[in-house]
């Protein structure tokens, strides 16, 4: 079983700064545009970031003195200091972005630091919405009154086996295609509360969200029910980290994967103890057996619960919320503490016991459904009856809520014999596998397999041997630095690019629609023909043009589409900063970023599996390596650290 203390830590695992436009207008649909009021100054709600360039900073100001100062005002969520040429001599300004919004516009108080009055400017706005950066429909947030984790005790009646209430925050990453929920959680000694997260894919949702509505006189109740086919994925807020080099901090990267529901190191005494795979655990709350979440939402105004329906109705587009039934009826609740977690199962052999285990950690049973009688009919079945029955329960792949009848109808069925019959040929094994993920184990039915040199060494032993992997909660293998399902997207990730997504989508359509009237023109077949100019299969046009002219004419008309878009990719960014060429931008650090977030969207577009088309046709591969400078600098970067 796997240690319950951080034993998966990777700086920025998993967060996402929701700057971009990624999903923004799915649907036709705006989710930033109700008029809500977040309690910011009245500011729109659509703009949950600001970013601010903050000059006549002491140059002997340091990262440390930085964030003291400006996470008086509201939360950072990231600061670059910008630097000379050298990248070591610090030239007193810096850009400073929050997020969410400060509660107040304390740059209109002109502040001090060091003694110094500062010179602060607003970056990208363009109305008098005092510089809130728009999503775009990247991210959408409330904050919601309490969390509750547990499992399902019946088909409609949820199981609380935990609960809180403290600074909860519900947000839609559009852009991740996820959904997080982030929440305050005061250690053991009660002096301290820490931020964790916990955050799911759309893909692992099952079925839709339940939401109940509870109208009263001067306030709306909304109970969001969602069930998922895997635990959630914790993180933990660790703000010592987070400093790429001494000029540049990012919260993003401060968030560590965790393995349990705590926030110190198990004491000697816990870790001693035995755990088995279906019990719960002793080092922490066992939150690998929670399959559903309830979040509940108290609204003051129609406004707020209008900002709630618009979130689901973008969400719509996902699959995970129905728009015709958005708002359901009750589901019931009741607390885990009054039911029966665990029936003594000694009596049963161990080959069938094993094959319980498969099914509860799977979560086709739950300890809440069994009882004495179920397992002492099961029992009292033949070995090989009751390990077809149990095989059968597995192969269903679902949640039985009443296992006892489903158990004596399979009893039933098989009273006029045994259908279990399996011969292992001697070449053969038939062996056990677990698989570990970072919240729990999954135990797996004995499958057939060649046998080895070490197996049958030890012949009179090969039952015992058990096959171990380690995975991610929804079974897929990760890399070691991100939570990209696609490693060679990890390398080329940087903070900020989805700022950049949506622009990208129409510069890419633009530039593939180039790149194949080129292609229609010279008959050429394929997009690595155009690209690397070795062309050998292109339909020769009525004026006989030799092939090597095709090949001459087309890598001129290839070389100035990559001029264009190269152009494209650098001139909003260069107009913003009133730059004029490349080599002028080269060490200001704030614009190296931007440009670097932009080359990651281009290369997101293109190569995310979300982003490409059904067909290999459809899908056009040489557009962000336009900017392949950028792209090779960034996988570098991200190597090294």
């Amino acid at each position: 079983m796997p240690s319950n203390y951080s034993s998966f830590p990777r700086r920025g695992d998993g967060y996402d700064n929701g700057r971009g436009g990624y999903g923004g207008g799915r649907g036709g649909y705006d989710s930033g545009r109700g008029g809500y009021d977040s309690g910011r100054g009245g500011h729109d709600s659509g703009y949950d970031c600001l970013e601010l360039r903050v000059s006549e900073i002491q140059s002997s100001a340091s990262m440390t003195e930085l964030k003291e100062f400006f996470s008086g005002y509201g939360h950072l969520h990231k600061i670059i200091m910008d630097t000379r040429e050298s990248g070591t001599i610090f030239t007193g300004t810096a850009y400073i972005t929050y997020k969410p919004p400060p509660e107040t516009k304390f740059w209109k108080q002109n502040p001090r630091f060091h003694g110094k009055q500062l010179r602060i400017k607003i970056l990208n706005h363009e109305d008098d919405r005092q510089g809130f950066s728009r999503e775009g429909g990247s991210q959408d947030f409330l904050p919601a009154k309490s969390l509750e984790m547990g499992v399902f005790y019946k088909v409609n009646t949820f199981v609380r086996e935990w609960e809180i209430g403290k600074d909860i925050k519900f947000k839609f990453n559009y852009a991740r295609r996820r959904f997080e929920i982030e929440f305050g959680f005061t250690g053991a000694n009660g002096n301290k509360t820490y931020r964790l997260r916990l955050e799911t894919y759309f893909d692992d949702v099952e079925g839709e969200f339940h939401t109940e509505l509870d109208r009263q006189k001067n306030q709306i109740c909304a109970i969001t029910t969602i069930r998922t086919k895997f635990p959630p994925r914790l993180h933990f807020l660790d703000e010592r980290l987070g400093m790429r080099n001494q000029f540049e901090w990012n919260s993003t990267e401060c968030w560590m994967r965790m393995t349990a529901l705590r926030v110190r190191k198990p004491s000697n005494e816990e870790t001693q103890q035995p755990t088995m795979p279906s019990y719960p655990n002793a080092t922490g709350e066992d939150f690998g057996r929670w399959f559903a979440y309830r979040i509940t939402f108290i609204f003051d105004q129609n406004q707020e619960f209008n900002k709630l329906k618009k979130m689901f109705f973008k969400a719509a587009d996902y699959n995970i919320v129905s728009r015709k039934e958005m708002f359901s009826r009750y589901i019931t609740t009741a607390d885990g503490s009054n039911l029966k977690k665990y029936v003594d199962r000694s009596m049963l052999d161990f080959d069938v016991l094993y094959m319980l285990e498969c099914n509860i950690t799977h979560g086709y049973l739950h300890d809440y459904n069994l009882n004495d009688e179920f397992m002492d009919l099961l029992a009292q079945q033949k070995k090989e009856t009751a390990l077809t029955i149990l095989d059968n329960f597995h192969q269903r792949k679902q949640r039985l809520y009443d296992p006892l009848s489903h158990l004596m109808f399979e009893v039933a069925k098989l009273q006029g014999g045994d259908s279990r019959q399996e011969t292992v040929p001697s070449s053969c094994v038939m062996m056990r596998k677990v698989v570990i993920t970072p919240s729990k184990m999954y135990i797996l039915p004995p499958t057939m397999e060649p046998s080895n040199r070490t197996i049958r060494y030890f012949e009179d032993h090969k039952e015992r041997f058990l096959r171990v992997q380690f995975n991610d909660e929804n079974g897929k293998l990760t890399s070691s630095n991100g939570d990209n399902h696609i490693s060679t997207l990890n390398r080329v990730h940087l903070d900020g690019y989805e700022l950049y997504v949506e622009d990208a989508r129409v510069t890419k359509r633009a530039y593939d629609a180039d790149v194949r009237g080129l292609m229609n023109q010279y008959g050429v077949m394929t997009e690595y023909e155009v690209v690397s100019g070795f062309i050998f299969n292109a339909i020769v046009n009525m004026e006989r043009k030799k092939l090597r002219e095709i090949q001459r004419a087309v890598s001129e008309v290839m070389a100035e589409i990559r001029r264009n878009y190269r152009q494209k990719f650098e001139e909003d960014i260069f107009a913003e900063y009133s730059i004029k060429s490349a080599a002028e931008a080269k060490n200001q650090v704030n614009i190296k970023s931007k440009l670097e977030a932009k080359a990651c969207a281009w290369y997101y577009v293109t190569y995310h599996h979300h982003e490409r088309g059904d067909y290999r046709n459809e899908n056009m591969m040489s557009f962000p390596w336009t900017v392949d400078d950028y792209l090779c600098d960034i996988a570098r970067m991200n190597t090294s650290t």
